[in-house]
């Protein structure tokens, strides 16, 4: 084989192997990211980018930046931002804590 048929070749392979990373790259950007949501309390809602949930709840979400809070009447407001990659499987636990400042849900009043 000529040298010069074997640079021909040489840059065909390179080619093909440079589309097939732009195709894998493409791909696995784009696939789903799946988000779980639990919480320690029954009838909580839950709010990702201003979308209204009740935890337990699981989603597929676009890879991205969220802002998550959750709320429940007698409990501290709990929020947090999080960054979902493509493909990642994130679990979040919210944790209520009472809030002495406000009585619970159904708590007799004086």
């Amino acid at each position: 084989m000529e040298k010069k048929q074997i640079k021909i070749i040489l840059v065909i392979l390179i080619i093909i192997l440079l589309f097939g990373f732009i195709v894998w790259f493409i791909l696995k950007s784009k696939k789903a990211s799946k988000l779980t949501i639990n919480s320690n309390l029954e009838g909580v809602i839950v709010y990702l980018n201003n979308q209204e949930y009740k935890a337990p709840i699981a989603l597929e979400l676009s890879p991205g930046n969220y802002t998550l809070w959750a709320l429940k009447e007698g409990y501290r407001e709990y929020n947090t931002q999080l960054e979902l990659q493509p493909g990642e499987e994130k679990s979040i636990n919210i944790e209520l804590e009472l809030d002495k400042d406000v009585p619970p849900e159904g708590a007799p009043t004086d």
